[in-house]
Order: structure tokens, then sequence, then C-alpha cells
């Protein structure tokens, strides 16, 4: 039987430094298995993404001003999209193509926000659509993630780079620390998308703002 899995590219190696990238810890790895019907929901600090190495201009103190946009572009998974240039990135984080990080905050800042992207291939299953994708990724997390109290917190339907989407919001705790955050999800060229944003509690408004200059900017 054929499967779609979400791409698993291999994850850069590095030890996890808990004063910046603590905010790897709630990154939730998921993979899809859509042509059996399974979705498997995965804690793995191995699968986590990892902002050490990320590419930065100044990784040690936070930016002092905005700075322009910055542009990037996956032409193996054929989408692009802007960031905010305080911002920084890392590839192949775990089931992600790449993560995106947010600023440090101060020197002693123990947690990065990040927009993950996931990009799952259709190819064996062309008749998949965007609301079963969605329902196996609600159905399956939750119910593989009870011990982390994950729950869906709201459900709405949207648009991403012209496309019908579906965002799923969620709250989640992860080895004590509180966190919340979004899952928008997409079909185009044979793929399904996932983009996942992730944030301590008191900080997800902050960062929002740059979320959605993010996901708007986005191209399929």
């Amino acid at each position: 039987m054929s499967m779609i899995k979400l791409v698993n590219k291999t994850a850069q190696k590095g030890i996890v430094d808990p004063k910046i990238i603590i905010g790897g810890i709630v990154a939730l790895a998921v993979i899809i298995i859509l042509a059996t019907g399974k979705f498997n929901f995965s804690a793995s600090r191995n699968d986590q993404p990892s902002s050490e190495s990320a590419t930065t201009e100044s990784q040690s103190e936070p930016t002092q001003a905005p700075s322009a946009p910055k542009s990037y572009n996956n032409g193996q998974y054929k989408f692009s999209l802007e960031y905010p240039g305080e911002w920084d990135y890392k590839e192949a984080q775990g089931q992600y193509v790449t993560a995106f990080f947010s600023p440090l905050e101060s020197s002693s800042d123990r947690y990065r926000e990040f927009l993950g992207v996931k990009v799952v291939s259709t190819a064996s299953k062309p008749d998949i659509t965007l609301q079963q994708a969605t329902d196996l990724w609600e159905e399956q997390t939750v119910a593989a993630s009870k011990d982390k109290n994950f729950q869906i917190t709201d459900r709405k339907s949207s648009t991403i780079a012209g496309n019908e989407a579906r965002d799923l919001f969620f709250t989640v705790d992860i080895e004590g620390i509180a966190a919340k955050g979004f899952a928008k999800i997409t079909m185009a060229n044979e793929n399904i998308y996932i983009f996942q944003y992730f944030a301590e509690t008191d900080k997800y408004e902050k960062f929002l703002p740059d979320l959605e200059s993010i996901i708007s900017s986005v191209s399929l």
C-alpha cells in the first residue's frame, strides 16, 4: 500500500542550548500518513527545531531596530515567503522543511518563538481533500497528546496565497511551559502545506503580527 508521509529530512546536528532554544521543546513534530488514515504525534526532542546555528546576523544580542524583510525561496517544495529582518531560519528541522525563529529579546532570553513549515506530498493519494487532511491532523493529534493538555481552541476557514486553507488554534503544555499556537493547512502543487506557529503563551500576541506578515507573503 502506498503511503503519504510528511517529508522527514535529516535534522542538522547540534546540542540544544537551553538558554536560547527552549522554544524547540514545544515544537510538536507531527507525521501524517494519509493513505492509511494514520496521524502520529511525536514529542521526540530529536525532531524539534533547534535555533542553534540558524542563519542570523546577530544571534547573541537582540536587534535594536527593525530591518527590511528578507526573502526565502524553496524550489524543491515550491513555496516562497518573506520574513522579518530580525528573524532567522534553519533548514531541515526534523519534520519541518524549514523553521523561522523570533529574535532574542535579551542576552538571557530562554525562548524563541518559531514558525515551522511542513510539506506532505499527495502524489500517492491525489483525491485527498483539504478537510480530510485537516480532520486527520486534529483527530490524531488530540488523541496522541492528551498528556500534554493539547486542546483545539478554535477552527476557522481562511486563505493563503489565494488557496483555501483551514486554521486550527491550540494550547499545549510541554515540560511545564504553557504554550499556544496555530496550524494553517492548505493544498497546492500536489502537496499539503502546514504552517505551524508555537509561542510561549504570554508572547503569542507580541509576535503574532510578524507571523501574519509572513503568512500573507507566502507564494505557492
